[in-house]
């Protein structure tokens, strides 16, 4: 009996050590989502080396049509031609962070929603979408590792 009990208790206290290790603080979150404002900044400034290296090397990212880029030299290359397609403009684009949810201290995953315009075959379209981003902190750095963005069709017309 004495050994189930001095079992329990150390699994209990093993357990909510390893939930302190993992607990992240607001400044934590906080950091990350100044993070994403810094990388929309250098979007809106059309800086595609900026927002290229917020990716790491090897990262992959997988865009709302379901291309999969790989590697940061890709990355850049596909921002690059978006940049040449349309100037990124903040009242075209939004992307609002609802969720930064930490697995390690050092990783987190964004959840965004992203709303925006676009021209396509001269019309303009309202479209939304959301991201998730699988982020590293390296060498005090955050960088993206995956990214998936999937868009939301709109209601059926009645």
């Amino acid at each position: 009996m004495k050994t189930s009990v001095f079992s329990t208790l150390l699994f209990c206290a093993f357990a909510l050590f390893q939930q302190t290790i993992h607990a992240q603080t607001a400044a934590d979150e906080q950091a990350v989502r100044g993070w994403v404002d810094n990388v929309m900044q250098s979007w809106f400034a059309g800086d595609v080396d900026k927002v290229a290296g917020a990716y790491a090397q090897n990262a992959l990212s997988i865009d709302w049509m379901g291309r999969q880029l790989i590697g940061r030299n890709a990355i850049r290359e596909d921002i690059a031609n978006v940049f040449a397609q349309e100037k990124p403009d903040p009242a075209n684009f939004k992307m609002t962070v609802q969720e930064v949810r930490f697995l390690a201290p050092a990783v987190a995953v964004v959840v965004s929603e992203l709303n925006g315009k676009s021209v396509m075959d001269g019309n303009t379209i309202e479209w939304k979408a959301y991201s998730t981003m699988v982020v590293s902190r390296k060498s005090g750095a955050w960088q993206v590792e995956f990214e998936q963005n999937t868009p939301v069709m709109p209601p059926p017309e009645k």
